[in-house]
C-alpha cells in the first residue's frame, strides 16, 4: 500500500488528498528510520513530532505532517496484517484523519489537520477502532480500556475495562 492509496481509502477529502500529492510530488520524506521509530514509542511522541515539525517546516493547515504520518500508516498497515487485525480496522482506525479533518472544515471553514498528537497513537497500534468502539492499547495499570467515541478520555471510569492480551 503506498499513501495516495492509503488516502483513497480512508476517504480523504480531494483537496486534502491533492495537498498530499502535491507534497510527495515537491519533497522527498524527511522521516528516516531513527525518527519512524520514535513516532512508534509512546515515551518518544512529544520529542519525536516536534523533530517531524522541525524537520517539515512550515506547515500552516498540518497537511505535511498529515502526509509524514499517513506514509508511516502504511508501514503500519503492514504490522495489522502480521498481527492478524482486519484491513476492515486498520481503514476504521485511521478514517479519524478523515473524520477530524472534515468536522475542522465544518467548524471553522477550512480544511487542517491540527490532530498529529493523537495519529501517533494510531501508528503505533495503540488505539484501534471497530465501528463506534475505541480501543486504547495503553499501558497504565495494565488495562486495555475500550469506550464508546463521544465519551472525553477522562470519562473512563464510565467505560468497561478489558484487560490487555
Amino acid at each position: 500500500m503506498n499513501v495516495l492509496q492509503l488516502c483513497s481509502m480512508i476517504n480523504l477529502p480531494e483537496e486534502v488528498f491533492a495537498e498530499i500529492e502535491r507534497y510527495f510530488s515537491e519533497r522527498v520524506s524527511v522521516v528516516d528510520d531513527c525518527l519512524k521509530n520514535q513516532l512508534c514509542k509512546r515515551d518518544c511522541w512529544e520529542t519525536a513530532l516536534k523533530e517531524l515539525k522541525r524537520r517539515i517546516g512550515t506547515d500552516q493547515y498540518g497537511f505535511c505532517i498529515l502526509a509524514e504520518l499517513l506514509n508511516i500508516a502504511c508501514d503500519t498497515y503492514e504490522s495489522y496484517l502480521k498481527k492478524g487485525i482486519s484491513i476492515d480496522i486498520f481503514i476504521r482506525t485511521m478514517e479519524f484523519c478523515s473524520r477530524f479533518i472534515k468536522r475542522q472544515k465544518k467548524h471553522f471553514g477550512h480544511y487542517a489537520f491540527t490532530w498529529d498528537w493523537w495519529f501517533t497513537r494510531q501508528i503505533a497500534m495503540q488505539e484501534y477502532r471497530r465501528t463506534r468502539i475505541r480501543i486504547d492499547r495503553s499501558t497504565r495499570s495494565g488495562n486495555q480500556h475500550s469506550h464508546s467515541l463521544g465519551r472525553r478520555p477522562s470519562a473512563f471510569s464510565a467505560a468497561k475495562h478489558v484487560k490487555c492480551v
